[in-house]
């Protein structure tokens, strides 16, 4: 254990001080790029299939044979793949169409004149409309003065 432990400080105190080096390069190619590639390739599958195929073959190797627990395991994994899939899936249609359900809710609840105050005011400003009084004689609005 403690080799493993003096090994891997030795290869990382190459790689970090002593990186152009024909070792520094070795072991970084081996040690940090070729690690990297291989759990970049690693899917959600990959790993359920190796929990559950460690606790089958666990579980089943007494009573049956390896290959019954390496099935087991197989469909177990798939099995809680497809669970996992469907329930992210289904979280994410609920949480879209209960926003929306939120969205027009909070919608409705305004009132009506504070909808159209706030989609007048989005556009042009309205002029005051003018009253509609009857004239009078008294009064001067326009060019002409009425006869009594």
């Amino acid at each position: 254990m403690l080799s493993i432990i003096g090994f891997l400080i030795f290869a990382a105190i190459l790689i970090r001080f002593f990186p152009r080096t024909p070792i520094g390069i070795f072991m970084y190619r081996y040690l940090v790029e070729l690690p990297a590639k291989v759990i970049e390739k690693t899917e959600r599958k990959h790993i359920i299939f190796l929990i559950f195929g460690l606790l089958m073959i666990q579980g089943f190797a007494s009573v049956v044979s390896i290959d019954l627990a390496i099935l087991a395991a197989l469909d177990a994994s798939l099995y809680i793949d497809v669970m996992i899939t469907a329930g992210i899936t289904s979280t994410v249609v609920r949480t879209k169409s209960a926003w929306v359900y939120a969205k027009s809710k909070m919608q409705n609840m305004l009132p009506r004149r504070i909808k159209t105050s706030a989609r007048a005011s989005k556009g042009k400003p309205r002029l005051p409309a003018a009253s509609s009084s009857p004239s009078n004689d008294d009064e001067r609005r326009g060019s002409l003065a009425l006869a009594a």
